[in-house]
């Protein structure tokens, strides 16, 4: 059974990866590339399995103009049997 601080430690990483994404939506609809890329990577690190994060990270690739990176995370969401968190 989990302690009152390890509870406490489990939802203040939870508040700061929300935060993180908010940060990464605001990023990708201002067209700030560098910061939309910084947030969304730690994101998909963190996250690997979610769909909706790296659909993100794409926005950010192909703004930052990184188009060879933003084909390669296009095909691994295209594969068959891809197991993603959607």
């Amino acid at each position: 059974e989990p302690t009152n601080a390890e509870a406490k430690k489990d939802r203040s990483a939870l508040q700061m990866s929300v935060n993180r994404l908010a940060q990464a939506r605001a990023a990708v609809a201002a067209s700030r590339w560098t910061a939309a890329m910084q947030y969304t990577s730690s994101l998909v690190e963190d996250y690997p399995l979610a769909r909706p994060i790296k659909l993100l990270r794409l926005d950010a690739l192909i703004g930052a103009g990184n188009f060879d990176d933003a084909l390669q995370l296009t095909g691994s969401l295209m594969r068959p049997g891809e197991r993603d968190l959607s």
